[in-house]
């Protein structure tokens, strides 16, 4: 498993992204720590995983990057960093991904 930052377009409806995250068999689990981002956990590459959400975005721009404890710094809590650091312990505690939006979100 490998951690992932994913930054996407104000053009894209956060619940849609939220709800994609939340289905999408290409993510294990994640966490939104800043308006239009999220920090991914996935078992796919970087190319997979741009391909599996470019399927659901279409043509509003996005972009995915690995993040690993070397090429990553900055100010967050120590939870967060718990999916840089260490995806497979944020993937089997879970406890920042959110529900699905329900059926009268927009999407």
């Amino acid at each position: 498993m490998k951690a992932y930052l994913l930054s996407f377009s104000a053009l894209i409806n956060a619940n849609h992204v939220y709800a994609v995250l939340n289905n999408s068999n290409a993510v294990d689990t994640w966490v939104s720590p800043f308006p239009f981002s999220a920090i991914l956990v996935s078992r796919l590459t970087t190319s997979e995983l741009a391909a599996v959400l470019h399927s659901h975005f279409g043509e509003a721009l996005f972009m995915i990057v690995e993040a690993t404890s070397w090429n990553s710094s900055g100010w967050l809590p120590p939870e967060f960093w718990e999916y840089v650091n260490n995806p497979q312990g944020a993937w089997s505690k879970n406890v920042f991904k959110l529900p699905a939006p329900s059926s009268h979100d927009s999407l």
